[in-house]
């Protein structure tokens, strides 16, 4: 996949190397991961999600859901799979939401 840097217009095949974490500890003790990339020539950094433990074990659930879904004949239970995975994937980003608001605040007060 190419990706064309707003900072300097570059055009790049994306790497997995340009990956990088950032990790910071919530006061419950709870690890929040910041993962982004960075343009090889600028180095200007695009965030690309956050992650926790909540996040994760959800993720988890949605591709086990997602697997069962797509082995299901019966219409019904597919329906009800794709209900709840919407469900998931819902919860899923509230929850990232609430790992990017408290990585921010988390930097905010370093």
């Amino acid at each position: 996949m190419n990706v064309k840097c707003e900072a300097c217009q570059n055009v790049f095949a994306f790497k997995s190397q340009y990956v990088k974490q950032r990790k910071r500890k919530a006061e419950n003790g709870e690890e929040i991961i910041q993962v982004y990339f960075t343009c090889p020539k600028c180095g200007k950094e695009y965030i690309c999600f956050y992650d926790s433990a909540v996040t994760q074990k959800i993720k988890k659930q949605i591709s086990e859901l997602s697997r069962l879904y797509k082995l299901e004949n019966n219409e019904q239970k597919k329906t009800k799979y794709a209900e709840r995975l919407q469900q998931l994937r819902v919860m899923c980003k509230i929850q990232s939401d609430i790992a990017r608001s408290i990585f921010e605040r988390l930097n905010q007060t370093e």
